[in-house]
């Protein structure tokens, strides 16, 4: 079996004497010591507030002026389109650029590449 109805009662009478015991001890300071007390928590409050209204102010401030660099960068720098070399490129790939024998020395590039070497050797 279990004490647990005895705990919760043990519990419940501990927080109740704790409990009566801090509010007597909060009704018995000074008014000097309340006082320091109270400016201290308004020192610990008040300079969390103002730093992230700062930050809060500087990120709206930096957010500005790069929206602004992006603007002059978009309006100094105009959109130029690229000129249309579809119908060259599609010259140069036809069947009528390339001869079969081109054709035939792209198949065996590592050929090419040794007559290459041969005729450099031969040369110098």
């Amino acid at each position: 079996m279990s004490n647990k109805p005895f705990d919760d009662a043990h519990e419940r009478v501990f927080i109740e004497k704790a409990k009566s015991a801090l509010d007597e001890s909060v009704n018995d300071i000074d008014a000097d010591t309340l006082i320091r007390l109270n400016a201290i928590r308004q020192q610990a409050v008040y300079p969390a507030e103002e730093s992230s209204r700062s930050w809060w102010q500087w990120s709206g401030a930096g957010s500005i002026v790069m929206a602004l660099v992006v603007a002059m960068f978009w309006f100094a720098n105009p959109v130029v389109e690229a000129p249309d070399h579809s119908e060259a490129n599609l010259a140069l790939l036809s069947d009528e650029a390339i001869s079969d024998e081109d054709i035939e020395l792209l198949e065996d590039i590592e050929f090419v590449a040794w007559l290459m070497e041969q005729d450099a050797l031969n040369a110098g």
